[in-house]
């Protein structure tokens, strides 16, 4: 989305330098280059002012969430299947998901499938009743809801990201850990370029 702004943006622009330039080269009065040049500036704030919304922001309010499929935990079936602790499954509109707990992270696979916010919510109650993960400070915990949060965040990557992309294959699972705790979209983005 940033991309499609920043290419109508630099159109736009690139448009006016042309006819600035032909007025010039045309031989026009000063008065009609002034004029062009103020068009110019004008044009240049409209586009600003269209283009200045975050498109992180405007993704996370654009997000499509899907319809609820329990009311409790109980429903989701949560069960160890590697009887170390560490594989469990559960039960989601009527599909099986993998749940890999290793220290202070839990890795739902396929996590892309599930949008709604309350069901992730009850999904990560689950998991943290079993094996609760630390906060960003490693001495607090995380809450459900900020794990819910940075699902939400990792849905809208997968949304959005092209097909063949790297990065959209990450996105399919969601990692909850304490290093991604309270990340917007934006900076979760801009952490994985630093990568």
């Amino acid at each position: 989305m940033n991309y499609i702004i920043k290419r109508v943006a630099k159109h736009a622009i690139l448009f006016s330098i042309i006819i600035l330039c032909i007025i010039v080269l045309s031989g026009c009065t000063k008065d009609i280059v002034n004029k062009s040049k103020n068009e110019t500036k004008e044009l240049k704030n409209e586009i600003q002012e269209k283009t200045s919304t975050d498109p992180y922001e405007f993704l996370e309010e654009t997000y499509k969430e899907g319809e609820s499929y329990i009311t409790s935990k109980d429903q989701l079936e949560l069960k160890n299947t590697d009887g170390s602790g560490k594989t469990y499954s559960f039960v989601y509109n009527n599909e099986k998901y993998t749940a890999i707990y290793t220290k202070d992270n839990w890795q739902i696979k396929n996590s892309y499938k599930i949008r709604n916010k309350k069901d992730i919510t009850l999904i990560c109650e689950a998991l943290t009743d079993i094996h609760p993960i630390h906060g960003k400070d490693m001495k607090s915990y995380r809450t459900a809801e900020d794990m819910m949060d940075e699902w939400v965040i990792h849905n809208i990557a997968y949304d959005y990201l092209p097909e063949g992309n790297s990065w959209k294959i990450h996105t399919r699972d969601v990692d909850l850990n304490p290093a991604d705790q309270g990340k917007s979209l934006k900076e979760m983005f801009e952490d994985r370029l630093n990568k």
